[in-house]
């Protein structure tokens, strides 16, 4: 059975989320005050509905106690985007994700018990500061305010070591092996012409033996993992 998410705000985040979730075959109601927006998004996400959800009587009407989870997305008033949390927590949604603006927005949320906040602009920005400052990390995921899982291309001192051999922080974990593979072109035996794909798995064996052009996936406190590509950052440097 799909679950349903109950969408408030149809701007640029709110109505990318709520299309990405209805390709997840999410069950997804889309609400905005903004005709124009909600008759553009009307195809792309499961159900939309015109209402301004700072009213009583329309998140009343929305039934929020039904939907899994409830998720606010206005990015432009904290007044508003604290009484959409009000009034969902006066009706009883089961599960609340809000989008904070700023800090002190953070800090309100948090003292109305919103347990899970997010800050997209910030986490994109973290996102990408991280990966243009270091030479090793090809991606960055943001998972908290203190924790972050990085993929990173091994450095060479890495080459031919076991998994098990790898001198690593305790605080930070080793999650998976990402490693290259290679279909071969059906017109052409040239390793040009081969197709790279990569192929995940659980780094689970300490004996799993490293290659050049592996990527591990890494998950700790965003300070440790800092800690760890600096020095080997130095590396490639070198």
């Amino acid at each position: 059975m799909s679950k349903k998410v109950l969408v408030l705000g149809l701007g640029n985040f709110g109505s990318e989320l709520a299309r990405r979730l209805t390709l997840e075959d999410m069950e997804v109601t889309g609400v905005d005050i903004n005709h124009h927006l909600v008759d553009l998004y009307k195809d792309s996400i499961t159900n939309v509905v015109e209402g301004d959800a700072t009213k009583d009587e329309v998140m009343n009407e929305l039934e929020v106690s039904l939907y899994d989870f409830c998720i606010v997305c206005i990015g432009h008033d904290v007044g508003i985007s604290l009484t959409m949390v009000a009034l969902l927590k006066k009706y009883e949604a089961k599960i609340i994700y809000a989008r904070a603006i700023n800090n002190i927005h953070w800090q309100i949320l948090s003292l109305l018990r919103v347990k899970y906040i997010f800050e997209p602009e910030i986490e994109s920005a973290g996102r990408l500061a991280m990966q243009i400052a270091s030479k090793i990390i090809y991606d960055a995921f943001p998972i908290s305010k203190n924790f972050i899982a990085v993929e990173i291309n091994i450095p060479r001192s890495y080459e031919n070591l076991k998994l098990g051999d790898i001198k690593i922080n305790d605080d930070i974990n080793i999650l998976m092996l990402k490693r290259y593979s290679y279909t071969e072109s059906p017109f052409e035996r040239s390793e040009l012409y081969h197709t790279p794909s990569f192929e995940y798995t659980p780094a689970r064996d300490p004996k799993t033996l490293l290659h050049k052009n592996d990527r591990l996936v890494l998950f700790g406190p965003i300070e440790k993992i800092r800690e760890y590509v600096k020095i080997y950052d130095k590396e490639i440097e070198e």
